[in-house]
């Protein structure tokens, strides 16, 4: 309806790559959230949600974009997830949290600004 009615508006979907514990890869064919904006004409942008001043750029193209043309935007921002939600076994999940700290730690925002 946004696209139809011409609304300013824009949808940020924070996506980290898990749904209700299920990785993206085993319930989705495109593990791309932003192109499924596609289908309603809608303008999309994959931005790496780890990456602070990369979000801000790509929120103020949107917010040109909603101002100047009367249209909406969808922001895909990746990040790395918590893995302390997922009901997993011991093992299994001491090996996916393991990974996530080195994968938070090694793209960190704060360091990196």
């Amino acid at each position: 309806m946004a696209q139809l009615w011409k609304l300013p508006c824009i949808y940020i979907c924070e996506n980290n790559q898990y749904g209700m514990g299920t990785s993206l890869k085993r319930a989705m064919s495109s593990h791309d959230i932003s192109q499924k904006a596609v289908a309603y004409d809608i303008a999309a942008e994959f931005v790496d949600g780890m990456d602070v001043l990369a979000v801000r750029d790509a929120t103020l193209r949107a917010v040109e974009r909603a101002r100047k043309d009367y249209l909406p935007t969808l922001l895909e921002l990746r990040i790395i997830h918590d893995a302390s939600f997922l009901q997993t076994g011991a093992e299994e999940f001491d090996r996916i949290s393991l990974l996530v700290k080195f994968n938070f730690r090694a793209r960190a925002v704060v360091p990196r600004i």
